[in-house]
């Protein structure tokens, strides 16, 4: 497994919140060209901006799961049609 960071540009397809009662982690499933990446943001229930269908930017290590791959709190840029946002940290 590598220990560099990597950089990821694609759309989120899904988002899933917490439920009540049980630890922050919001997850994003991000769709790559080609493949799919989970953003795990720990400690997190929102993230203002992040919704289905928003195209982003994350830098982070990714782990791989199985057949999954995700990274863990990675830095993140959502972007939008004129401008790229101010970087963000889920750290």
């Amino acid at each position: 497994m590598s220990r560099h960071e990597v950089e990821v540009s694609g759309e989120v397809t899904a988002l899933t919140f917490p439920a009540a009662g049980t630890n922050p982690v919001l997850r994003a499933s991000l769709d790559l060209d080609p493949g799919q990446i989970e953003l795990v943001f720990v400690g997190h229930t929102y993230l203002p901006g992040l919704h289905v269908g928003r195209r982003m930017r994350a830098r982070g290590r990714i782990f791989v799961n199985g057949s999954h791959y995700q990274m863990f709190n990675p830095m993140y840029w959502l972007k939008a049609e004129d401008y790229d946002a101010a970087p963000s940290s889920g750290r």
